[in-house]
């Protein structure tokens, strides 16, 4: 697109190499590349890891500039939250934005970094028609800190205060914020009341379509291959180490639902093997009933369309009211129905209201359990059947490649 080409991207984020990084950032500023939109890539990390890791910061860079097709960066800061660090970063800015501030093209810049908030404002206010900023909100992060230390509120008080704030001064600066979930966008309306919802731009997590679709002869192949074929199969992928993946609730679940039925088979999809081995050892769920195994996501496609049902857990706390976890779009994608907990940002009033599964409680006494194994078996055949519609479904809602001509119009909007 011609109009790009007087455009500099530049994306700025904190957050550290994984697979999220790889799925979030990398993949979604591959698919800008293939429609002429080249994002600038800068990864921040605080000048404290670069004095005392040098050799994992520049093997993390390495990592990245494998990946990305693109220009990278990696700036090293000290947290915004002093006066020297505010004073350094916004220094440290102005020697690699001057170059594009000063040229004749314009500058747009997302990021998922509330903090940067006030270099960012100097810099708005500065050249107010040259610099575009889009803030990725993707969590309620003052949220996060909360649940990961439930015992340190009082501790983490002013903290968590200064997040909150920072993010609402991100909206304010910004021209757009893109938010993964409605929920997410009514969370900072109640914030602050000022704010135009218009500034909203609505873009849950999704997946790629070219990997994550339904096959009949992929569920067909991996069934045999595994001796799946008159299993009932339940799967979880993802990770299992962070709190807010309830892996108890995982193990117990099916733990539950084998007591009721021992033909059925749990497929755990995870780096954290060493965990999922310790839950399985502890509920002494018979070990040939699972399998468990970290692969690639086109592995991870093929065992999707070889199961049956899913499991979508979380606790009911603001971090996950909010949340759009991109296993959702995954299972969707691959036209598989969910049993998902209640309140999981969008997705759970999305599963009731398309008839996509069960939205259950967490609560698995004996009695919900019946309920949740009788539910699935009256409509195993029916789900089966409506597994093309449902992949159908997802890739009209969670398709990264189809979602990203909507950004494109986005970035248009703003720049115009």
């Amino acid at each position: 697109m011609k109009k790009f080409q007087k455009i500099n991207f530049i994306y700025i984020t904190s957050l550290e190499y994984c697979n999220v990084f790889v799925s979030q950032i990398i993949d979604w500023l591959h698919l800008y590349q293939e429609k002429e939109v080249s994002f600038e890539l800068w990864r921040l990390s605080s000048l404290k890891k670069l004095i005392f890791n040098r050799k994992a910061e520049t093997l993390e860079t390495q990592l990245i500039r494998k990946l990305y097709q693109g220009r990278v960066k990696k700036l090293f800061i000290i947290k915004p939250k002093i006066s020297l660090g505010l004073i350094f970063n916004t220094l440290l800015f102005s020697i690699f934005l001057s170059r594009k501030l000063l040229s004749q093209k314009k500058l747009l810049i997302q990021t998922r970094s509330p903090d940067l908030w006030k270099p960012l404002k100097f810099f708005k206010l500065i050249f107010p028609n040259k610099l575009k900023i889009i803030y990725d909100s993707r969590a309620a992060i003052a949220e996060e800190l909360i649940y990961s230390n439930p015992n340190q509120f009082n501790i983490l008080k002013e903290e968590i205060k200064r997040i909150s704030q920072d993010e609402i001064e991100m909206i304010k600066i910004s021209d757009k914020t893109f938010c993964v979930s409605n929920i997410l966008i009514e969370y900072h309306l109640q914030k602050d009341s000022n704010i135009d919802r218009s500034r909203f731009f609505l873009y849950p997590c999704s997946s790629n379509s070219d990997v994550f679709f339904y096959s009949k002869e992929k569920r067909r192949e991996y069934r045999e291959r595994y001796r799946l074929t008159e299993k009932i199969v339940f799967v979880y992928s993802g990770g299992l180490k962070s709190p807010w993946h309830i892996p108890e609730k995982i193990f117990e679940l099916f733990a539950g639902l084998f007591d009721l039925d021992n033909n059925s088979f749990l497929i755990i999809l995870s780096p954290d093997k060493d965990i999922a081995e310790q839950y399985i050892t502890n509920l002494q769920i018979p070990r040939n009933s699972i399998l468990v195994s970290s692969v690639t996501n086109v592995e991870v496609s093929g065992f999707l369309c070889a199961s049956d049902v899913a499991f979508l857990l979380r606790d009911d706390v603001k971090m996950n009211n909010v949340a759009s976890p991109t296993k959702f779009a995954e299972y969707i994608l691959t036209g598989l129905p969910v049993i998902i907990s209640k309140n999981v940002g969008d997705f759970s009033s999305f599963v009731k209201d398309n008839d996509l599964g069960l939205v259950i409680n967490n609560e698995f006494s004996e009695e919900n359990i019946i309920e949740i194994h009788s539910y699935f078996n009256k409509k195993a055949e029916s789900f089966l059947n409506r597994r093309t519609e449902i992949a159908e479904l997802g890739l009209s809602k969670y398709s990264k490649n189809l979602n990203t001509d909507s950004i494109i119009e986005q970035y248009l909007s703003i720049i115009s």
